[in-house]
C-alpha cells in the first residue's frame, strides 16, 4: 500500500526525533568543563539598634482592682520611657494578661484563689544602643518590676548581608584563580552561583548590677558588643586548556 504524502510527512518527523533522543547528550545538554569552590567569609558589625521590653505586674484581691492599679502604673513608666527616646526609636505593646492567682491548700488538698495578677509590657526600639541604659534605668524608677533584654541587632541587617557576600564571592574567585594555575586552566565565567546568608543574630547582653543599700544608684551599663554576619557563595566556574 502507498504511502500518502501526510503520513510520510509524520514518518519522517517520528524518525528525526528518535534519532535526536538517541544522539549523545540530547536529553542531558552537552557539559561543559567546570570548577566549582565554595568561598567563604565572616565579618563583625558593631550593633546599631537595641530593644528592651520592660513592663508592671500587679496584685489585687479583684480582676477590677488588678487591672486599675496596673494601668496607673504603666501610664507613669510609658511617660518616664517615652522623655527618654530619640526621634527614630519606637514604643509598641507588646503583652497584656490578667488572669487568676492560686495556691495550694494543703488542707484541702485543692488549689485555692487568693487574687488577680495583671501584667503588661511594653518593647522599646532604640537607634541609640549607648541609651538604652538610661532607658531602662527610667523605667524602673518610674515603677517597672518587670524587664528582658537588651538585645542587639543591625537596623540594616540585609546592607550587611549583601557586604559579606561580597567577600564570600571574593574569597571564591581567589581559590578557582588558585587551583586554575595550579592545574595549568584558564579560567573562564561563573556558570552557576549559590548564595548562603545566615540572618545576624540578636544578641543579648547583660545588666549591670544595683548599687549597694544606702549608696547612689549608678547608670545601667549595657555593652552592645559585636554582631558576626557570615556568608558562603557556592560558584560553577568554566575552564579551558591554557591555549
Amino acid at each position: 500500500m502507498a504511502i500518502t504524502r501526510p503520513r510520510w510527512l509524520a514518518l519522517f518527523l517520528v524518525l528525526g526525533l528518535l534519532a535526536a533522543l538517541a544522539a549523545p547528550g540530547a536529553m542531558a545538554g552537552e557539559r561543559q568543563p567546570g570548577l566549582a569552590v565554595s568561598g567563604r567569609a565572616s565579618q563583625d558589625f558593631t550593633p546599631d539598634q537595641g530593644r528592651l521590653v520592660v513592663g508592671a505586674i500587679t496584685l489585687a484581691p479583684t480582676s477590677a482592682e488588678a487591672a486599675r492599679l496596673n494601668a496607673a502604673l504603666m501610664e507613669k513608666i510609658s511617660a518616664a520611657v517615652k522623655a527618654k527616646l530619640g526621634g527614630q526609636d519606637r514604643l509598641k505593646s507588646v503583652g497584656y494578661s490578667l488572669y487568676p492567682r492560686t495556691e495550694w491548700d494543703q488542707a484541702t488538698r485543692r488549689a485555692k484563689r487568693v487574687g488577680y495578677e495583671a501584667s503588661n509590657r511594653l518593647e522599646v526600639t532604640s537607634r541609640d544602643p549607648q541609651a538604652l541604659g538610661a532607658i531602662l534605668d527610667a523605667a524602673v524608677a518610674a515603677g517597672a518590676n518587670s524587664v528582658s533584654g537588651p538585645a542587639w541587632s543591625l537596623a540594616d541587617p540585609a546592607a550587611a548581608r549583601r557586604q559579606v557576600q561580597a567577600l564570600a564571592l571574593a574569597d571564591a574567585l581567589t581559590q578557582a584563580e588558585a587551583l586554575a594555575k595550579a592545574a595549568g586552566l584558564k579560567l573562564g565565567a561563573i556558570l552557576a552561583l549559590e548564595v548562603d546568608g545566615a540572618t545576624p543574630p540578636l544578641h543579648a547582653a547583660k545588666m549591670a548590677m544595683a548599687a549597694p543599700p544606702g549608696a547612689p544608684a549608678p547608670e545601667t551599663t549595657l555593652e552592645p558588643g559585636l554582631i558576626a554576619v557570615q556568608a558562603t557563595v557556592r560558584c560553577l566556574f568554566a575552564i579551558s586548556p591554557q591555549p
